[in-house]
Order: C-alpha cells, then structure tokens, then sequence
C-alpha cells in the first residue's frame, strides 16, 4: 500500500487555512531566495520544451510580453536570445516584482511593470502563495487562508501604446485562471499585430469559475483565426479537445498545459 508523503497527509486532514497557514511559515523560514536563479533558468528548458522551440521560431528582434514575469525566467530566455528585440513583463505582486527585476537587471532590452493585467483598468486583489507560484486574482479553491494584497491592473490594449513597441511577435501568459480576461483585454493589439501566444491554462484553475480549457482554446481560434497546437517529443501537435487534463496529480511528461496559438495564414496546409 503506497504510503501518504507528508504534504499530502497534511492537505487531507487540516483545515485548508490552517493548512495554508504552515506554508506560510515554511516559506518564512526558509528565505527565499534567487540565489540559484541561473540553475533554475537552465531547468525551464526542460521542464517547459515548447520554449525552446519557440525562441527558435521567432524573429531575431522579436518584441515580446510576458504576462505574468514571476521572477524572470522566461523574460531571461527571451532577452538573451533575442538581444535585438524588446521584452516587456507584467507582474502584479510587489515582492516577486523587485526579484524580477533584480535577476534581469542586466539586459538593456528589458523592462518591468508592477501592474496586473485584465480586461480593463482598475483595481484587483491577488491571492500571495508563499512560495513565488500559483499566486492569482481568482478565488481558487485551494487559496484560502492565504495572505492578499491590492494591485493596480490594467489591459494591454490599454497598455500596449506606453510600451513603444513598433509590433509584437510573441504574449506570453501564465496567470493561474484568468487567461480569458487577459486575452479580452488583448484582443484589438492581437488582431492588430497577430502575435504568437503561449499560453498556460489549466482546468484545474478553471472550473471553479465555470469555464475550461476547451472553451478559451475555442474562442481565441474562433475570434482570432488562431491555430492552437502543444508540443511533446520535439513535435508541435495540433489541439483536440481529447488530450486536455482534468486535474493534475502529478508533474508528468503527459500533462498538457501550455498551449501555443499561431495565426492561421503562418500555418502550413
């Protein structure tokens, strides 16, 4: 009989705030810091290969956003591959977004705004995870009895002017269930400039506010005439509806939750 490991025991039989509330302190504990920022920048290749081959598909000056910077891996990747272009990225929690720009500090081509994005502009209240993942402005289940803070949130259709940007090539989105208002608030600047997007989204995030995978993954090919694809085993694979997981259980070669939408006039009959 395969035994509980302790995290699992402890989320079974705490209250979840409770729960929480020993993250918290753990997090606390052990001071958290970028110290192994480098190692964990080489890692994401592995642990995420569809950005390798999109830095091998973009433009060599390609201007980028990153939704949802964290602490800058992602944004590493792209500004040091594309020294040519510009990086902007968006990251609403005031403590990740001092990380954030410490560990790309030195990269002229970038820049960072602690903002979160929506729909419109305005106002929200983000969930503080303890560790530096999994933070969001939706009220997911597993989230109570954690820590919250106010940010200012605007739109990048709102945004997109501030940035002087002449085009933009590649949106990046990880924002722990609320991709669809991300995507709302981009829809003039990606029918403008028809950027490549990847974008995170899970059902596990999802359900709790009534929507899924599916139907953003419908919507963006239906509004946009987008074509989305993931990639396994070095090979970009077209989407169906089939292959989306309903929950995650472990981190697994099999689970599926970066989508990437292309343009459908750049894909290949």
């Amino acid at each position: 009989m395969k035994m509980a490991t302790p995290r699992r025991y402890l989320q079974t039989h705490l209250p979840l705030p409770l729960y929480n509330k020993l993250r918290q302190m753990k997090a606390l504990l052990r001071n958290e810091d970028d110290s192994d920022f480098a190692i964990r920048t080489r890692a994401l290749l592995q642990e995420e290969p569809e950005l390798e081959y999109l830095l091998s598909v973009l433009p060599s000056d390609s201007k980028c956003i990153d939704v949802g910077g964290n602490l800058g891996y992602f944004s590493y990747h792209l500004c040091h591959t594309f020294p040519e272009g510009k990086v902007a990225a968006f990251e609403a929690r005031r403590d990740l977004f001092k990380r954030l720009c410490n560990n790309l500090d030195g990269f002229a081509n970038f820049r960072a705004y602690n903002l979160a994005i929506s729909d419109k502009a305005g106002e929200l209240e983000i969930v503080l995870d303890p560790s530096h993942a999994n933070s969001s402005v939706e009220n997911l289940p597993l989230q109570r009895g954690m820590l919250r803070q106010k940010v200012r949130a605007t739109s990048i259709d709102d945004f997109f002017p501030s940035l002087n940007f002449e085009s933009l090539d590649f949106l990046k989105i990880d924002v722990e269930g609320h991709e669809s208002k991300v995507l709302q608030g981009a829809s003039e600047t990606i029918k403008r400039f028809r950027p490549v997007i990847l974008c995170e989204s899970e059902n596990r995030h999802l359900r709790s506010q009534g929507d899924s995978v599916e139907r953003i993954i419908t919507w963006v090919q239906e509004s946009f005439d987008y074509n989305c694809f993931y990639y396994r085993e070095r090979q970009l694979r077209a989407f169906s509806t089939e292959i989306v997981p309903q929950d995650r259980v472990a981190k697994v070669p099999s689970y599926i939750y970066n989508w990437i939408f292309i343009p459908a006039e750049r894909v290949s009959p």
